[in-house]
């Protein structure tokens, strides 16, 4: 995994304009390549900009907190592409709060689907008890007196 200085914020009167690929490396402890590979990828996707001085390449300093962005959501567990899909949508600090709550919210919403469908099926099972049930019931021999004949002969005197 990939070590970030986190407390790292890059201001304009930092330095001059544009910092090169090597100054960017030391600045996020990252290897020269990997440096050199994430910032053309950003570069290619139009999320920093690159200048050239001397036939090197330099980052333009107000780019440089994007780029560290980009390597804090690749740590964080994004993979290349959906870095640069939030990168893209305007990730921010307070957007990854609202997410975690719309992730927490979507699994709660699973977990009520879920419910839901248990419960549904053991619905289902009830009524099919109760259909069972009403076939016993009407399998069963009818009395040899109504309700009526029985309830009247319990308010005759008995001989």
């Amino acid at each position: 995994m990939i070590t970030v200085i986190t407390n790292y914020h890059y201001h304009d009167n930092d330095r001059s304009e544009s910092l090169n690929i090597r100054e960017l490396s030391k600045i996020m402890n990252m290897s020269y390549y990997t440096t050199w590979k994430y910032v053309k990828l950003l570069n290619d996707h139009k999320l920093i900009t690159l200048e050239r001085d001397n036939g090197k390449a330099k980052i333009i300093t107000e780019h440089v907190n994007t780029f560290k962005r980009f390597v804090e959501l690749l740590n964080s567990g994004y993979n290349l592409q959906n870095a640069l899909i939030k990168l893209k949508e305007g990730f921010s600090e307070g957007d990854n709060e609202v997410i975690q709550y719309i992730q927490k919210l979507e699994k709660r919403i699973i977990e009520l689907e879920k419910e839901n469908r248990n419960l549904s099926q053991l619905l289902q099972v009830y009524l099919s008890k109760i259909d069972s049930i009403e076939d016993q019931i009407k399998a069963l021999p009818s009395p040899s007196k109504s309700i009526w004949e029985r309830i009247k002969g319990l308010f005759e005197p008995s001989e």
